[in-house]
């Protein structure tokens, strides 16, 4: 099968790419590790607050969506998941897996994702549920760098990792190259929207760490970063039992006005604990029985009608093509509305992610092919 693609295709994933410039995505991302247990944080902060959670079974043959002629990831999910999706199915900001592996994607614009070489690429939403369908320790995600290279569909992102073991790494990719960020490498298991090693030397300019600076409280990446390493520290040090509700503290920290969704994962006990922009207080969600008990098909639930719920059992529906049609609809409306896209564009680009997470393949028309494979996903 030849890969050729349509100039207008371009057009689009020029739009989003855009789209995801302009905005202001300070996302923070950590790790609390105490005696009393495990917690992964993480703040989704930009104007949009509408996604699904979304089950991902295992044994799913699926084919990566790229927006290139490189040879796409061919894979079969060997975990279920239970991830957090803003443009569709399969196409993930963050999740966890049956395995207790946490990844959350943060964004940075100056990433340069590798050149093309003879690893199989995958675009960097399916980076995260390839790893989330196919590794169970952070050493996995990081070996999986000699399979696959992530190619940029909508923005430039890097990785914040974290595994049931309690270990943890940022990945990015810098000048083409995979910079990983482990176990002594990661002194403070934290990420917000700069490179780990500038964030780290303005850390050290900061009181107690060794310089004279004080703490800022503002929304850029640096402070927040700074904010969240001694909020861990604190945390640790405390003479009181730590929980979800300490990883929420820390959170509540580098809050942005439009931080959207806070998320606390326990992969010991494989449940998560959301807040919402506009639902503060936290519900939890059981994900073993979601992704062990009732495994298959793939089910939804949109992630504010999750947050205003105290039911013990959450309405989870099964998954339909609708559904995320209305998700994507709704989505680039809004983008739309924020002067962010052109409304012709946004109705294209709905018809295309709609069709990536269904197949896997894009037939736009009779003689336009997406560079992906024939193959098709069975769900």
């Amino acid at each position: 099968m030849s890969h050729r693609f349509k100039f207008d295709v371009f057009i689009w994933m020029n739009a989003l790419l855009l789209i995801c410039a302009s905005c202001n995505l300070a996302c923070t991302a950590f790790c609390l590790k105490t005696a009393e247990g495990l917690w992964i944080g993480k703040n989704l902060d930009w104007p949009i607050g509408d996604g699904l959670l979304v089950t991902n079974p295992s044994g799913v043959n699926k084919t990566a969506v790229i927006p290139t002629d490189d040879t796409p990831m061919q894979w079969v999910s060997q975990y279920a998941s239970l991830t957090f999706n803003q443009f569709g199915k399969e196409l993930p900001v963050g999740g966890m897996n049956e395995a207790g592996l946490v990844i959350e994607g943060l964004a940075y614009s100056p990433s340069r994702y590798p050149d093309r070489d003879d690893r199989m690429a995958v675009n960097e939403f399916q980076w995260i549920q390839y790893q989330l369908d196919c590794c169970s320790t952070v050493q996995q995600v990081i070996d999986s760098d000699s399979l696959l290279r992530p190619v940029r569909l909508f923005i430039h992102l890097h990785f914040f990792i974290a595994d049931q073991q309690g270990q943890a790494a940022v990945i990015e990719y810098l000048n083409g190259q995979t910079i990983v960020h482990h176990a002594d490498g990661l002194p403070y298991p934290a990420l917000t929207n700069n490179t780990y090693k500038n964030s780290l030397k303005y850390l050290h300019q900061h009181e107690g760490y060794g310089g004279d600076m004080t703490v800022h409280s503002g929304p850029e990446s640096p402070d927040r970063f700074v904010r969240t390493v001694i909020g861990l520290h604190r945390a640790e040090i405390s003479n009181e039992a730590t929980s979800s509700s300490t990883a929420f503290d820390i959170l509540a920290s580098v809050r942005q006005s439009d931080t959207q969704w806070s998320i606390v994962y326990n992969p010991l006990t494989l449940d998560i604990d959301l807040t919402t922009l506009t639902q503060q207080r936290p519900v939890r969600i059981d994900v073993k029985p979601l992704l062990v008990e009732f495994p298959a098909p793939t089910r939804i639930l949109d992630i504010h009608q999750a947050a205003e719920l105290a039911a013990v059992e959450l309405p989870f529906v099964v998954y339909t093509k609708e559904a995320n049609r209305e998700l994507l609809a709704s989505v680039l409306s809004q983008l739309e509305q924020l002067k962010e896209l052109e409304r012709e564009k946004a109705k294209a680009l709905v018809e295309l992610l709609t069709a990536a997470a269904e197949t896997g393949e894009y037939l736009l028309d009779a003689q336009v092919e997406i560079g992906v494979s024939e193959q098709k996903s069975k769900d």
